[in-house]
């Protein structure tokens, strides 16, 4: 049937059309051309009848007509018109309750009404009745920040009602078209976390476009840690660090074994020594969820400590210069200048060398803390000091010198008290920025033909002859003052 009114479609049974309210017609309208019908009918009928006949016969009454025809028409009308009246009277009762009925569902169903009244069927605990409130709430045109709560407490109603599954496709198709809402979020991961669900956990957290509201719910995130070092080779003990993600803890194998809860705890970095180590380890969240694992296998070998590097590099030189060597921190390095090897009883590398005059040859080596040496190194020299005075003539300045101070008698060495000869040698030289210096160092023989170094070291320019006392900085560098 068509609306009258609207033209569109009325459903089968329906009293009011849906589009635009009109009220339906349950019966025909009052005919008034068939009513003038009959009264035309009637009154032909009783004019065609005598009040007295001429035979002195009664009137006939029109109450007691009988025409068959006529009565028909008559009651039907009758008929007709008791049905347009009850019709009427049911279309307005009708229109009454459609009317106030609609005004109740409206007052009823307004999205605050409603909202309120679901809020309190679920904290009255009646949660099914509160869930079918929210699902119509949900249809409605609502502000964003009440559909949040409404889908987030719809789904708490849900997940009540053992219906878990319905809850996540709730709050996701929610999180679809708005995935910055906390609430939806935490509802979400909670869900995942009571069905052990750590793939989606990480996952959700990692898809969300606003990094101020991921790191909201770093705690819920449940990867491997991290180690600090990568697998593989090394040639020294190695210190490994692990760091989780967010709050909880981190349990670890150093034997190749799945690690989990049972697993040691780690509390500080771990030592990997020598030898083949396999590290394994979870992290547990703090909502008792346990990560994938994370293993990695680390191979030590103690490697011999690399060959020394010395400077000056080994030539021919009219100047001298200090030797450097470069020791590896935690290692030791020894040296001879006799041409032997040198090993852990030679004499230990401290401060840069003084050079010998002439050539020399000094071997070095390096030795770790666990024993393993490393190649010998030797640098080679040949030293001709260029300059007024040679090595014989400063210690010849030298000598005259302490005569004349009165440490010696003479020439010979020979010292007032002194139980035996004092003895001057030039074996090296030594340099003060431009300036070279011959070095005289002082030795006493004692008449068992024992000798020792006094300490006492002199030198000599080698262009102007001047007489210096020479003294060892804390450097292992030579400083001059003069002798007198």
């Amino acid at each position: 049937m068509l609306c009258p009114k609207c033209g569109n479609e009325i459903p089968e049974g329906k009293m009011f059309c849906p589009s635009c309210g009109n009220a339906i017609q349950m019966v025909p309208d009052y005919d008034a051309t068939l009513e003038e019908s009959i009264a035309i009918t009637t009154d032909e009928i009783s004019d065609s009848i005598s009040e007295i006949t001429p035979d002195g016969h009664r009137k006939v009454d029109e109450d007691t007509l009988q025409i068959p025809g006529v009565n028909r028409q008559v009651n039907m009308v009758k008929k007709t018109r008791l049905a347009i009246g009850i019709a009427a009277a049911l279309v307005f009762i009708a229109f009454l309750i459609t009317f106030f009925g609609i005004k109740r569902y409206r007052a009823m169903n307004n999205p605050g009404k409603l909202y309120e009244t679901a809020n309190l069927l679920m904290e009255e605990g009646n949660y099914r009745e509160a869930a079918e409130k929210y699902a119509i709430l949900l249809k409605e045109d609502i502000p964003a920040d009440v559909k949040s709560k409404a889908t987030v407490n719809y789904s708490k109603c849900l997940v009540d009602q053992g219906d878990e599954t319905k809850a996540l496709i709730v709050l996701t198709s929610f999180l679809e078209t708005d995935p910055t809402s906390p609430g939806v979020i935490q509802e979400v991961l909670d869900i995942y976390v009571s069905q052990g669900k750590v793939k989606e956990i990480n996952k959700l957290i990692n898809s969300l476009p606003d990094a101020n509201i991921a790191s909201r719910f770093t705690n819920y995130l449940c990867v491997p840690p991290a180690f600090s070092l990568p697998e593989g080779e090394y040639d020294e003990d190695i210190v490994i660090e692990m760091k989780g993600i967010g709050e909880g803890r981190i349990y670890y194998e150093l034997n190749g074994k799945k690690a989990d809860a049972s697993s040691k705890e780690y509390s500080g970095p771990v030592s990997v020594g020598e030898g083949e180590t396999t590290i394994s380890a979870v992290f547990i969240n703090k909502y008792g969820l346990m990560s994938d694992e994370n293993r990695a296998h680390y191979s030590v070998t103690y490697g011999a400590p690399d060959e020394l590097v010395i400077t000056p590099h080994s030539g021919r030189l009219n100047q001298p210069d200090y030797i450097c060597v470069e020791v590896p921190e935690g290692m030791k390095a020894y040296y001879t200048e006799d041409g032997t090897d040198p090993d852990e009883n030679s004499e230990e590398y401290v401060n840069p060398l003084t050079m010998k005059l002439g050539h020399s040859v000094i071997k070095f080596i390096c030795i770790s803390d666990r024993g393993l040496k490393s190649k010998v190194s030797s640098v080679t020299y040949d030293l001709n000091v260029v300059g007024t005075v040679n090595s014989q003539s400063a210690v010849s300045l030298t000598m005259a010198g302490l005569v004349a101070t009165g440490k010696i008698v003479d020439i010979f060495g020979h010292a007032p008290g002194v139980n035996g000869v004092y003895q001057y040698k030039c074996e090296r030289a030594a340099r003060q920025g431009n300036r070279s210096y011959f070095l005289v160092e002082e030795y006493i023989t004692n008449t068992d033909g024992e000798e020792s170094a006094t300490g006492d070291t002199y030198a000599v320019d080698a262009v102007g002859g001047s007489l210096y006392r020479a003294k060892l900085n804390s450097k292992g560098e030579w400083m001059f003052t003069l002798f007198y």
